[in-house]
């Protein structure tokens, strides 16, 4: 209940003392939490209080997509120490770009993370382009769940598995350019 992840979340500092050496928080599947029993999590990973935190998952929540994107942004800061996040059936790609946007903004700098799962959140190519820009220069990712997303990515192409190859070989087969790279004025990685 949203009553009692509250209370556990609030007592992980104090009385608890947990947090210092929480290494894995597991949150999955609970569709019944609000976000209001999540703002504990939130004040908690944007003051760094969970130093060694290496798995964070919170697939399966149903949260509000503005909720989404502001908890992304709390787990900035400890997202150079995840070795695994998953952010499965959110919902991310479901409403606008902002969302995506702040999921790729924080892989940006998850630069240890080995596992990956962003499935089921109605990625379309542009945000799979952007969040596979955002791994790139780390090449830290071993393993990467992309099922249950869009069911046509790229338009009159092979479909996730040409997309990914061609993002893997430095080439963007979305408008001829990593769309994160556009907007910056930059080409992708081997192209002038």
């Amino acid at each position: 209940t949203d009553a009692g992840v509250t209370s556990l979340l609030d007592q992980l500092v104090a009385p608890l003392d947990w947090a210092r050496g929480l290494e894995s928080l597991d949150l999955s599947g609970n569709r019944q939490l609000t976000g209001a029993a999540l703002l504990p999590l939130c004040a908690l990973l944007t003051r760094f209080a969970l130093p060694r935190l290496r798995c964070l998952r919170l697939g399966g929540l149903a949260l509000a997509e503005t909720f989404i994107t502001d908890l992304l942004h709390s787990a900035e800061p400890v997202c150079g120490s995840l070795e695994e996040l998953d952010l499965s059936f959110l919902g991310i790609g479901r409403g606008g770009a902002a969302t995506p946007a702040a999921a790729a903004a924080l892989l940006t700098n998850c630069y240890v993370l080995r596992v990956l799962d962003i499935s089921g959140n109605h990625f379309q190519a542009e945000a799979i382009a952007e969040v596979m820009e955002a791994l790139a220069d780390h090449g830290s990712v071993r393993t990467l769940h992309l099922a249950h997303n869009a069911a046509q990515w790229c338009p009159g192409s092979g479909g996730p598995a040409q997309l990914l190859g061609e993002c893997a070989r430095g080439r963007w087969p979305i408008r001829g350019q990593s769309p994160v790279l556009a907007s910056r004025g930059r080409s992708p990685k081997g192209k002038s």
